[in-house]
């Protein structure tokens, strides 16, 4: 059986995500997952898994250990989120070792936005293109799966069930009300609306976690990658997202319109390297209201792949955990 190691897949969002669906999907041991972590310490979420994969401890800064750990590996997918400035070399040294083993695939850290949203964003270009440039140069097969804004955002806040809708999605996003949201908060029904120089309202790509990682886990089984596998859960434009949670709530939004002229500004403010997270957040604004394919807006090429895996739609990922909570 080929083995695919998920770099960081101890993660509680896309390393989970891609776990669990491939214990689901080949439960046989078509493919046998398994992590390259830190540390060897089983995280919470593995109590609800039957088939426990194996962890291998490994330092990204001794080559040795990587290596090691990749010996037989046929795929190696990373989803490490390094926050100490290490994430670029992190990833090069997953690709040097990967090339050494001889595994056949690679896919870097992407998980967001498409490549050219990418360069838009200074901390996301930072992190990623150093990457893309070791990549070209390694001879390995290599793909980004880009997967657009995680639907999950829209789940903060919703009761009982929000673990299960957020999915490990960091709360972080920069609504002023301090959910941790991102442009839409049902936490206090306030929502952030773009609107482009003409009028228009862009369109963006959100796909839910869980359908990332059947996505991922299916895909395991195409002879040929390309180098973007384009995720699309749903691509909508933003006052349809509003227009739905208003509709699935019964709740009316306090809706503010940003243009890009404000959104400007505000970079101009963010400098220093302590604003550096709060200028993404603006930036990711920026380049949504460019309203581009290969940015927020993604085309669905591994749904066309792998037709099988049906992605739930913003309708009725709120319909599931909004649904009458405003009544």
């Amino acid at each position: 059986m080929p083995i695919v190691a998920i770099a960081g897949g101890t993660s509680i969002g896309i390393g989970r995500s891609i776990i669990q669906a491939i214990l689901q999907t080949y439960p046989n041991g078509e493919w046998n997952p398994i992590i390259l972590s830190r540390s060897q310490k089983q995280p919470a979420w593995f109590s609800t898994l039957e088939r426990k994969p194996e962890i291998k401890a490994v330092d990204y800064k001794d080559a040795s250990t990587l290596l090691s750990a990749l010996k037989g590996v046929h795929t190696l997918i990373s989803v490490i989120l390094a926050i100490d400035g290490t994430h670029a070399s992190s990833q090069v040294a997953l690709l040097d070792a990967a090339v050494q083993s001889d595994c056949k695939r690679f896919v870097p850290s992407e998980w967001a936005c498409g490549p050219k949203g990418v360069l838009k964003v200074d901390l996301l270009a930072a992190a990623k293109t150093p990457v893309w440039e070791a990549c070209e140069k390694s001879g390995i097969e290599w793909s980004r799966f880009n997967v657009g804004s995680f639907m999950n955002y829209l789940g903060i806040g919703c009761g009982e069930n929000e673990d299960e809708a957020c999915a490990g999605v960091d709360r972080e996003g920069d609504m002023p009300d301090g959910s941790g949201s991102f442009l839409i908060s049902f936490v206090s029904d306030t929502a952030e609306l773009l609107v482009k120089d003409d009028g228009t309202v862009p369109r963006v790509t959100m796909t839910e976690i869980g359908d990332v990682g059947r996505f991922v886990a299916t895909a395991l089984e195409l002879e040929r990658w390309e180098r973007d596998m384009d995720v699309a859960g749903d691509t909508v434009r933003l006052d349809e997202v509003v227009d739905i949670a208003e509709r699935v709530t019964g709740k009316k939004f306090d809706v503010r319109r940003l243009g890009r002229k404000e959104l400007e500004k505000q970079v101009e403010t963010l400098v220093s390297e302590q604003d550096m997270l709060k200028r993404m957040w603006v930036q990711l604004k920026l380049m949504m209201l460019d309203d581009e394919v290969g940015s927020a807006v993604l085309k669905p090429v591994v749904n066309e792949l792998c037709p099988g895996i049906q992605a739930i739609s913003v309708e009725k990922y709120l319909t599931k955990y909004w649904a009458k909570k405003g009544l």
